[in-house]
């Protein structure tokens, strides 16, 4: 009754069941006031929905009421409990360290602002490597684009398990390797400008050609081992990994696709509100999601851009030097 009643209460529950609504449903034990409130509640067993006792409740009220308006009252009961929960944008604030329960409404919402971009962010991955034009540019762009299909691959998979709820275990392997892919996402972020702009060698920002894939793997192991238990801490090392290598950019002499990086550091900053705020805010990790596909974009564009294609001005510098003879302190010849 259930599959039907989803589909019925979609196209047929406002014109059938508005009379009996009227009558019956406002003063019938199972009303929506009785179910959510009263003592057939599933509030009170830390469940949402309808307490098993209602179907008990159910056969008892029936033996006031004809069979078909038994029948009809029942259906239509049914469809309006399982309309509202379906249409449900948010659910109450998890309390202490128990997750986040989103609706079926945030379930898609989920799955879909970041499998929509799983093909594209494939497609870039492969256009900027075959745009590579040296073995370094190849590595980079290569690290880059696993990280970026990784990232929406596994947040797409994780949200489509956790929305069936069938597997349990999987669903938590999948949990722990979405925030893990963020770490692995901010460091791969970092590794086309760390590998392909040069670092003054005198400063600690040289280091953090490999010490960003340290920070990452830190991370990853603190939240393996305190998965869920302290949030805030957690979204505060996201934060730090994320800001700290932007220093090292800000060093180099070449600023070209600075502007790119700061707007989308400032995205994702902004983003990460949002990640805060289930049961707060209707469809907020959605939300979040959708600020971190917009900063993607932008770094990518500047990463193709200004990292990975030929440049466009200052080509007439290398026809001046040989390959051989070629200064790597001149921005120009670092690229070749």
């Amino acid at each position: 009754m259930v599959s039907v009643a989803v589909v019925a209460s979609t196209v047929l529950h406002p014109p059938l069941c508005y009379p009996l609504s009227q009558h019956h449903l406002q003063h019938h034990p199972l009303s929506d006031h009785h179910l959510h409130h009263g003592p057939l509640s599933g509030q009170h067993h830390g469940q949402q929905g309808v307490h098993p006792a209602a179907t008990k409740k159910l056969s008892q009220a029936s033996l006031m009421l004809s069979p078909w308006a038994e029948f009809a009252l029942s259906w239509c009961f049914t469809a309006t409990i399982t309309h509202s929960h379906m249409l449900a944008w948010m659910n109450s604030m998890a309390l202490g360290r128990a997750a986040y329960q989103p609706t079926n409404v945030e379930h898609w919402a989920n799955m879909v602002t970041h499998g929509l971009f799983v093909l594209p962010a494939i497609y870039g991955a492969v256009v900027m490597v075959m745009a590579s034009r040296s073995d370094m540019h190849q590595l980079a762009a290569t690290i880059y684009g696993a990280g970026l299909a990784g990232l929406f691959s596994v947040s797409t998979f994780f949200h489509i398990v956790f929305y069936l709820g069938y597997y349990k275990k999987l669903k938590e392997v999948l949990h722990r390797s979405d925030r893990a892919m963020i770490y692995v996402f901010i460091a791969t972020s970092y590794t086309p400008w760390l590998l392909l702009r040069p670092l003054p060698q005198d400063s600690w920002t040289f280091h953090l050609r490999w010490g960003i894939w340290v920070l990452a793997v830190v991370g990853i192991l603190y939240q393996q081992l305190f998965h869920e238990r302290f949030k805030m801490l957690e979204t505060a090392f996201y934060l730090i990994i994320g800001i700290l290598p932007s220093l090292a950019v800000m060093d180099m002499e070449d600023h070209s696709g600075l502007d790119e990086l700061k707007l989308g550091g400032a995205i994702y900053v902004l983003g990460v509100i949002f990640f805060k705020l289930d049961g707060r805010i209707p469809l907020a990790h959605a939300i979040w999601h959708l600020f971190v596909v917009l900063a993607a974009f932008i770094h990518y564009y500047a990463v193709l851009t200004y990292l990975i294609l030929p440049p466009e001005v200052g080509t007439s510098t290398l026809d001046v030097h040989s390959i051989d003879e070629c200064d790597v302190s001149v921005p120009e010849c670092s690229l070749v």
